[in-house]
C-alpha cells in the first residue's frame, strides 16, 4: 500500500469521531428521560412548555422509548466498531489492533457514556424537553 502513514492516521482519527456524537447523545437522552419525575413533566404540560406533551407520552410508556434508544445506540456502536476496526487494522496493522481497541474502548466509556449521562442527569429537564419530540417520533417509526 503506497498511502502515506500520516494520511492513514489522519483518516482514522477523523473516522473515530463519526459515531461518537450519536452514542453520546443517546446516553445524554436516556439519563435525562429517567431523571425527570413524572410530576415535573405534568407541570411542564400545564405550563405548555415546548416538548412537554411528547415527554409526557414517553414517561407514561418508558419501555418503548428505551427500546428505541437501545436500538439506535446498538446500531451506532456496531457500525462504528466495524468501520473503525477495519480502518485501524488498515492504518496501523493487525499487530496494533488489540492496543488500539483497548484505548478506544476506554475513550468510548468516558466520552460517549459517562460524561453524556452525567450531563443528561444534571441538565435533565432541558435535555428531556429538547429530545422528547425526536425520540417519540423515532419510537413511532420503529
Amino acid at each position: 500500500n503506497v498511502v502515506n502513514p500520516q494520511i492513514k492516521a489522519s483518516c482514522l482519527a477523523v473516522s473515530l469521531s463519526g459515531d461518537k456524537p450519536i452514542i453520546g447523545t443517546v446516553g445524554l437522552s436516556l439519563a435525562a428521560l429517567f431523571a425527570v419525575p413524572l410530576g415535573k413533566v405534568e407541570s411542564f404540560v400545564e405550563e405548555k412548555k415546548r416538548g412537554a406533551a411528547a415527554l409526557q407520552t414517553i414517561k407514561k410508556n418508558m419501555v418503548e422509548a428505551i427500546t428505541t434508544i437501545v436500538i439506535i445506540n446498538n446500531i451506532a456502536n456496531i457500525v462504528g466498531s466495524i468501520t473503525i476496526g477495519a480502518l485501524a487494522a488498515n492504518a496501523l496493522g493487525n499487530e496494533w489492533l488489540g492496543l488500539f481497541s483497548g484505548v478506544l474502548t476506554l475513550l468510548i466509556i468516558v466520552f460517549s457514556e459517562i460524561i453524556p449521562k452525567t450531563l443528561g442527569e444534571h441538565y435533565s429537564e432541558q435535555v428531556a424537553l429538547k429530545v422528547a419530540p425526536s425520540i417519540l417520533l423515532m419510537t413511532k417509526i420503529l
